[in-house]
Parts: structure tokens; C-alpha cells; sequence
């Protein structure tokens, strides 16, 4: 801060679906301040973590060695930070325990809403406060398994020096705060390359994604995360393959029929298209996103009220974003002008069969007009008579 470097300091986020409005939380990256030391230490804490969950097994990513460090993130959450309702009375039943409950088909939204940290293999938090203490809420989720059979891991009540670490493809997010300041420091651990002092922190590469698959085994998020970045490389028909592989593994994931939606959009296959985000809105209909993509997809195939009804839904689910109203704009300007059309259309039509309008009569024929007879010798196409 003392550099004047403000793309590394205080930085306002938010992983959730009010798009236009850089809440939820506040980062300092901190991966130009550390030493080997304590990458050494944090990389112990978040072995010791994953060692409690037999089926993890960070070593076969990297032996006895230590990753690359992706980044190293000093996180404050405050309740005045988060625009989102708090938690019911029903979510605080059993506070200060690990709590395993059903996931709903879709859940409330908030600034902080579900997300993942691409191709990390390990996302470790260390707890900086004490909740109950120094804040109320915060309290931490992490989805586990296919959406058949998926529950949320909801940890609350962590106290300073508290660690958790989970797979950075599986989606996680923190509740809202509602008292004090939550402050947490967040490490990445990837097989991409280490963080520059630059850089806040490496977006995903293709490489990296495939040695994950290769090595963890087949994943459906993961295959969501690789077609991204072949779509981000105009790769759309591996792009198409890697969300089918992802549908493959898991039939109800969200992410996955989005995105193939929007890469048949891309393709030309508008009425595959549509099914695809019809059905992502069967499974989360809150997904602004893709009402959005649904709607331009509609006006695309001449469906006008079906794309305005789309654009309306994803506007009163995210009101703060441009493009919305912007697209709407162009939704409703076409569909009055389709209607001027019609109507004039309808006029005309009334206007001709009614009693007493004039009745087309047969033009005389001009010379040269006539049928076109090619005679022997003459150019296709051209009349006689005509040079």
C-alpha cells in the first residue's frame, strides 16, 4: 500500500449474481510478502486439513513436494459488506458444529453466492477471528457430489487458527455476515505456475485442467472449467465435447447444460440452444444469466415475446446489470416495430377485401415483357429483342 500499488490492496469482489455491484468482500493479496518458510508451514497446515478425509489425497498430485503457490489472499468479510438476507432462524439450529444437510434445486441469492476456484487443487482457509466472538455468521459451505445426491458441509463456530481446505472445483461460498468482521487468510495450491508479483492471481490454462483429469480422474466440474477455456480459444466443437463429457458424469449440473447452450448458441444450433437453457432453468430458475441467454437466443429464432418475458425475468433477478436493460432495449424496439408491420399489414389486407375497393386489373404487356422464348443461338437469359 505504501508503493501506491492499489490493483493488490483492498480490492472489492463479490462471487454472486448482482453483477454490476462489487460487494461481498474485501482482498489484499499478499504473494509478494511471504517467504519459503511460511509457504512451508501453510502448505503443512493444509496437508494436515486433507488428512482427515481418507478418500483426499494431495500427494498424488505432487509426491513429496509442495505446489505452486496460486495465491495467498488476506480476506475481510463485514456485515454493512453483504446485501443479502440473513440466515433463517432454521440455519442457525445447531451453531458451532459441522452441520450435513439436503441441497434445494436452487438457494437464496447472495453477494457471496456459490462459486469455485477453477483448476486449485487445494484451497486452504485459516481463521483469523473467533466467530461468535469477533462476528456472527460467515459461516462457511462446500458442495459434495453430484446434484442426485449432493449435500452442503456447513462449518460454523471456527476459532482463530482454525483451518479448512477443500478441492478447488468443488462450489463453496460464504453466508452473509451479520455482526463484526470475519477475517480469514486464503492460500491456493495449483500445478500452474507460481503467482507473479504482478499478477493477482493466474487464470486457468488448458494444460493445467488436463493434468488435473489426468491425474484426479474424471470430473464433471472440471470438464465445465475446460470447456470455458476452449471456448475462451474459439475450440467450440471440443469445447461442445467437454460439456457433453461433464453431462456424461453428471446429468443435473447446472453449469454444464448453460454452457453448452451458449456454445450451440455460438454454433448456429438456436433450437438446440434453447433447449439447453430451458432446461438450465428448469434445474435453477434464479440463474439470471441464463434467462439472459435464453431471451437473446429467442429474439435471435423471431420469438420476440418469448425473448421480452426472458429479458423482464433476468432483470428482476439482477436489476444492477447494464447489458440486461441494454439487450431489453433492443428486444422491445424490435417487437414495436414488428408490430407497426403487422399492423399495417392488417390495414392493408382489411382495405382490400372490403366492398367497393378497387380490384387489381391486368397491366397491358410492354414489348419485350412477355414470356422469354430463347430462340436457337441466343444467349440463357437474355430476351429477344435485347442486345
Amino acid at each position: 500500500q505504501a508503493e501506491g500499488n492499489t490493483t493488490l490492496v483492498g480490492q472489492r469482489r463479490n462471487f454472486g449474481e448482482q453483477t454490476a455491484l462489487a460487494t461481498g468482500h474485501e482482498v489484499t493479496y499478499l504473494h509478494r510478502h511471504v517467504t519459503e518458510d511460511t509457504l512451508d508451514w501453510l502448505w503443512g497446515l493444509a496437508l494436515a486439513a486433507a488428512a482427515s478425509v481418507p478418500a483426499w489425497s494431495l500427494s498424488k498430485f505432487v509426491g513429496s513436494g509442495r505446489p505452486s503457490l496460486r495465491c495467498l489472499e488476506s480476506i475481510l468479510y463485514s456485515a454493512e459488506d453483504q446485501r443479502s438476507s440473513a440466515m433463517s432462524d432454521e440455519d442457525e439450529q445447531g451453531h458451532n458444529t459441522l452441520r450435513t444437510m439436503t441441497v434445494s434445486p436452487f438457494d437464496e441469492q447472495s453477494a457471496l453466492s456459490w462459486h469455485h476456484d477453477g483448476a486449485t487443487i487445494c484451497t486452504m482457509a485459516v481463521a483469523l477471528c473467533t466467530a461468535g466472538e469477533d462476528f456472527e455468521g460467515g459461516e462457511f459451505q462446500v458442495r459434495d457430489g453430484h446434484r442426485e445426491q449432493e449435500v452442503v458441509h456447513t462449518i460454523a463456530g471456527a476459532r482463530r487458527g482454525d483451518v479448512v481446505a477443500w478441492r478447488g472445483w468443488d462450489l463453496h461460498r460464504v453466508r452473509p455476515v451479520r455482526r463484526g468482521l470475519r477475517r480469514v487468510l486464503v492460500a491456493e495450491w495449483w500445478l500452474g505456475p507460481c503467482c507473479s508479483e504482478a499478477d493477482q492471481r493466474p487464470e486457468d490454462l488448458e494444460d493445467v485442467v488436463l493434468r488435473v483429469l489426468q491425474i484426479g480422474g474424471a470430473n464433471a466440474q472440471l470438464q465445465v472449467i475446460l470447456s470455458r477455456l476452449l471456448v475462451e480459444q474459439g475450440e467450440l466443437a471440443r469445447a461442445e465435447e467437454s460439456c457433453r463429457a461433464a453431462l456424461q458424469l453428471d446429468p443435473l449440473l447446472v453449469e454444464a447444460h448453460h454452457g453448452l447452450g451458449s456454445i450451440l448458441a455460438q454454433r448456429g444450433a438456436l433450437p438446440e440452444a434453447e433447449r439447453s437453457f430451458r432446461r438450465t432453468l428448469e434445474l435453477d430458475p434464479r440463474l439470471p444469466k441464463a434467462h439472459y441467454n435464453l431471451g437473446r437466443c429467442l429474439r435471435a429464432l423471431g420469438n420476440l415475446r418469448g425473448a421480452e418475458q426472458s429479458l423482464r425475468a433476468a432483470l428482476h433477478l439482477d436489476p444492477s446489470a447494464p447489458e440486461l436493460r441494454r439487450e431489453l432495449a433492443l428486444t422491445l424496439s424490435a417487437l414495436t416495430d414488428s408490430l407497426k408491420r403487422d399492423a399495417a399489414a392488417a390495414r392493408l389486407n382489411a382495405g382490400l377485401s372490403s366492398p367497393g375497393a378497387p380490384q387489381a386489373r391486368a397491366s397491358p404487356m410492354l414489348p419485350g415483357s412477355g414470356p422469354s422464348v430463347r430462340q436457337p443461338g441466343m444467349p440463357p437469359g437474355r430476351p429477344p429483342g435485347m442486345p
